[in-house]
């Protein structure tokens, strides 16, 4: 992983993470983390996508887009109610849903 892949990669997490909450509460408009794949991590990716298409010789590497795309996805993962509710739930069901007769613990 390079330098430039890791800073790109901060930087899609942290629009991806803004970018929810500033057109929920300051546009008064509709999230975009409603769907599987959150599109305030797709929209500026594809951007980088095909920006790195114009250039051919100093452009970033396939290797470099596939850690920036998992580094945008983890970032939009992290946001609102995807962390504090969904998956933080779903980690500490087996915990508290455990009974002898499962044997989850």
């Amino acid at each position: 992983m390079s330098i430039r892949a890791l800073l790109i990669g901060l930087l899609l997490a942290a629009v991806s993470n803004f970018w929810p909450t500033y057109s929920s509460i300051v546009l008064h408009s509709s999230r975009a983390d409603y769907a599987h794949l959150s599109m305030a991590m797709f929209i500026p990716f594809l951007a980088i996508v095909l920006v790195n298409s114009r250039f051919k010789t100093r452009g970033l590497s396939p290797s470099e887009l596939i850690c920036i795309c998992a580094m945008g996805m983890i970032g939009a993962l992290m946001q609102g109610e995807w962390l504090s509710f969904y998956f933080l739930g779903v980690i500490t069901a087996p915990v508290y849903f455990a009974t002898p007769e499962n044997h989850w613990s």
